[in-house]
């Protein structure tokens, strides 16, 4: 389904309020359309690029990288759940999906980190409970004693005893496939959320040379970019830009 055209808000440099931009969309539903990004106030075709963003506020919720079929795809899965996320909301008076439980389920698979499938269950590692959306927002002001808040590369499948690997890991790097088949192996660098002593809290671990690794803390990681100096998972200092540094490994640098 498509609409001949829609009003969506877009950022302008050295403008003080959003701009209302009609751009023609490739596809729309209830709620999420997909169109070609807006830059500069202007709808500008981008090989490979595509906008999706919410009809009922005119704001964009994710950019996806990929063929316009499979933008159009994604979009089909989550509109549902962006209609409902998003009832009543306005151009005037935009709803906050900040305390969204789907919030990272939904930027995971728009970043395609993780496989096109929808709104994940209150089960799945990339549903955040409201309780840990509070804490996570607690640990971003406190002392820095929390694990790095890593993105988990590989995650519970759709059925028991499977799991989904991410296509590319959190230092960028596209993983590695097996050289007959083409399916996705484990790689090193790959997170995996491990159950904890509190059910809300995950320990967060790193593969590296076949060992699973605890994830530093927020502050350790801190205090590495601050020293210029890094660690590798197995105890080797290293330049923080080394590919097997910590800082590397996770993405933040």
């Amino acid at each position: 389904m498509t609409k001949e055209t829609i009003m969506l808000g877009c950022i302008v440099p050295d403008q003080s309020v959003p701009l209302r931009v009609d751009v023609s969309p490739r596809w729309s539903g209830s709620e999420l359309t997909v169109h070609p990004p807006i830059v500069d106030g202007v709808p500008t075709k981008q090989r490979g690029q595509w906008a999706i963003s919410s009809i009922s506020c005119g704001l964009r919720a994710g950019t996806f990288r990929g063929p316009l079929r499979d933008a159009v795809a994604l979009a089909r899965l989550w509109d549902e759940a962006f209609a409902a996320a998003l009832a009543g909301s306005t151009v005037d008076n935009p709803a906050s999906l900040r305390d969204w439980p789907q919030r990272q389920a939904w930027a995971r698979q728009c970043d395609r980190f993780n496989d096109p499938t929808g709104p994940v269950g209150a089960n799945d590692p990339d549903w955040m409970h409201p309780a840990a959306v509070a804490d996570a927002v607690t640990a971003a002001d406190g002392d820095g004693d929390e694990q790095f808040p890593a993105r988990p590369t590989i995650t519970p499948g759709s059925r028991p005893g499977r799991v989904r690997l991410s296509r590319v890991l959190n230092n960028g790097r596209e993983r590695l496939r097996h050289p007959e088949t083409g399916e996705r192996l484990r790689d090193h660098g790959d997170v995996v959320a491990f159950k904890g002593s509190d059910p809300l809290t995950p320990v967060l671990r790193l593969w590296f040379r076949g060992v699973w690794h605890d994830v530093p803390t927020i502050a350790q990681c801190m205090q590495w970019t601050v020293d210029g100096m890094a660690e590798t998972p197995d105890g080797r200092t290293v330049e923080p830009d080394d590919s097997d540094s910590w800082l590397a490994l996770l993405g933040v640098v």
